[in-house]
């Protein structure tokens, strides 16, 4: 009997904001035989339209989950050092991804999502050992926090507490501007992924959002994973916040003096993991 072929599995990170949704659609183009999960599980609608936010605070709370999708209760576990729930939360996960890889009869899957380093990824990522790869997605955090502001959310609907003792970088909010804030989640979400692929011997890769269009770019990064690809020629980039009616990400002398004046909060050690934040305000993308 020949045995099933090995499971890998390729880990997108970043804050949000940051090209995901047309990274998501190369990688589909790149690797059709693929579950490429894009920020899921999403919300498969049966009900009306009248009734659209009864129904995802529903489903979000009963089937799609927020905990499957790595916010909620995994938010308040880590920064609560629940190990236990963690583990339970990162073993949910993993038995969807499991389901959807099965019914899909695909040995590869891909994770898109701004919420995988938030708590899931402390057990989730020890599962999918050792057939695991992170790219690390990063935008300029300049445009990265002004594209956030654009949209008005709830900072905390996504993000933990920014003096959260197990962070990576620990800053009293009060000190934060809305816009640092988001600061912050860039800062964090690359510490986490470059510590855990450091501590674990894990391959890391890179791409910038400014990169997507580049298809030599995007063919040197594919290579790199060493899984047989699809070349992905030409493609259309996806601004979300225009299609969806936020403008477009325009960046103020503001927004820069906000970069400025977070990074004079950053210890050395911090700046040298991630010395794209001071660099940033030199060259917006």
């Amino acid at each position: 009997m020949t045995s099933p072929p090995e499971k890998h599995f390729v880990v997108v990170v970043s804050p949000g904001r940051s090209g995901q949704s047309s990274f998501a659609k190369i990688l589909n183009l790149a690797f059709p035989h693929s579950y490429v999960a894009f920020e899921e599980p999403q919300i498969h609608y049966v009900l009306p339209k009248i009734f659209s936010n009864c129904e995802r605070h529903f489903r979000r709370k009963f089937i799609e989950t927020d905990e499957l999708l790595g916010r909620g209760k995994v938010l308040k576990a880590f920064s609560r050092n629940k190990q236990t729930q963690l583990q339970s939360y990162a073993l949910a996960k993993f038995d969807w991804i499991s389901h959807k890889m099965h019914s899909n009869d695909t040995s590869l899957y891909f994770d898109v999502s701004k919420h995988f380093m938030h708590g899931l990824h402390v057990h989730l990522l020890t599962l999918m050992l050792p057939n695991v790869q992170i790219i690390e997605l990063i935008r300029n955090p300049v445009a990265n926090m002004r594209s956030f502001l654009n949209r008005n959310k709830d900072f905390y609907l996504d993000n933990g507490p920014t003096d959260c003792k197990f962070n990576q970088l620990k800053i009293n909010p009060a000190l934060l501007s809305k816009g640092q804030l988001y600061l912050h989640a860039w800062c964090e979400c690359y510490l986490r992924s470059r510590k855990y692929a450091s501590d674990n011997n894990i391959n890391l890769h890179t791409v910038n959002t400014s990169d997507l269009m580049n298809s030599k770019k995007i063919y040197e990064l594919l290579r790199k994973l060493e899984i047989p690809f699809k070349t992905v020629t030409s493609f259309t980039k996806i601004n979300e916040n225009v299609s969806q009616g936020f403008g477009k990400t325009i960046i103020s002398e503001y927004d820069i003096e906000e970069v400025s004046k977070f990074c004079k909060l950053l210890p050395d050690e911090i700046l040298a993991k991630i010395p794209e934040i001071k660099s940033s305000i030199n060259g917006i993308t």
